[in-house]
């Protein structure tokens, strides 16, 4: 799956290597997992455990941002105003975040492009 990404963004420098030591099968789990509206590709029971635990490694924190949007547009916003999930989001957002024009950034709009649509 993270070859035929890799493939599609259609950046030299990226491959399914690169995807995997950014962690960028985690993140289509998470996502997919709001997308669906019930945890994929984890033993998570729920959806707030499901941001919870991603949001514990701190090397997935740069996708906080990304996350957020996705939650807010697929779920029922209130998860993102659990205490647990407020404060996940706060620690993680105290990184950077990656942008919609990082190879994560075109990932996620590349796979998922009804939930980063501009609210005009």
């Amino acid at each position: 799956m993270l070859a035929d990404l890799a493939e599609r963004l259609n950046e030299d420098a990226i491959d399914a290597t690169v995807l995997e030591e950014v962690d960028m099968g985690a993140l289509l789990n998470a996502i997919m997992s709001f997308v669906e509206g019930k945890p994929v590709g984890s033993a998570q029971r729920n959806l707030s455990e499901v941001i919870n635990t991603f949001l514990s490694s701190e090397r997935r924190h740069r996708f906080a941002r990304i996350m957020r949007k996705v939650i807010s547009v697929t779920t029922e916003p209130e998860i993102l105003d659990k205490p647990s999930v407020v404060t996940k989001f706060a620690r993680a957002m105290e990184d950077a975040q990656d942008a919609p024009d990082s190879m994560v950034g075109k990932a996620a709009l590349l796979l998922f492009p009804s939930c980063f649509k501009s609210e005009s």
